[in-house]
């Protein structure tokens, strides 16, 4: 490993240290920029690939729905409370 990914697993490491001890806790996103840099992207593209994959999952599941023309419905039922808005 290069200097640079070395540089960036520490940091990396440390936010999650620092996060972890409030109970937040990182996804797969918080490390994506970890590896755009290196990459050459530049940082105000980092959004590009995460948005591109919204909206294959989007369209996959648009092409779930053609055979039967049916919304495919959640498997879960809510049962918390409801919040009244406004």
């Amino acid at each position: 490993m290069g200097e640079r990914w070395l540089t960036y697993l520490a940091l990396r490491e440390e936010i999650e240290h620092a996060l972890g001890a409030k109970g937040i806790y990182a996804n797969v996103d918080s490390i994506t920029g970890l590896l755009y840099h290196p990459m050459g992207l530049p940082v105000t593209a980092f959004p590009i690939p995460f948005c591109l994959a919204i909206q294959v999952g989007w369209m996959a599941h648009c092409l779930e729905y053609l055979p039967d023309g049916q919304v495919i419905e959640p498997g879960a039922m809510y049962d918390g409370d409801l919040v009244e808005l406004g």
